[in-house]
């Protein structure tokens, strides 16, 4: 069984690369993203269209498109960063304290995707 980050990575990946719609894939493939993120207890992922970080996103996902599964694991990881990235921001929202307890909730989960996720 597949994680679900890795889960909504894939279906991602998919939708954008059989591109059904005439317009909206990339909406589309983010708002299923986020359904599988929020159906399995993950918090909405944006991703985030600062150049930098639009252009890791766009090359991540054009080195997926090839087909090989070994190219695929770059994306899944930029996904999954973005997961973990939004996971400390929804955390640091319901602890504005700077709780340390908030700060360590994150690294279970990005460890165990990133092991998933590996080869």
């Amino acid at each position: 069984m597949m994680h679900p980050v890795e889960l909504a990575a894939e279906m991602h990946e998919r939708l954008v690369t059989i591109h059904p719609f005439i317009d909206g894939n990339g909406r589309t493939a983010r708002l299923v993203m986020n359904l599988i993120l929020l159906r399995n207890g993950y918090p909405i992922t944006i991703l985030d269209s600062e150049n930098d970080k639009r252009l890791a996103y766009y090359d991540s996902l054009e080195l997926a498109q090839t087909g090989k599964d070994s190219n695929k694991i770059q994306f899944k990881l930029f996904i999954a960063n973005n997961v973990k990235h939004w996971l400390f921001v929804y955390l640091n929202l319901l602890a504005p304290n700077g709780n340390p307890d908030v700060q360590h909730k994150g690294y279970y989960f990005f460890k165990r995707i990133e092991t998933l996720i590996q080869p």
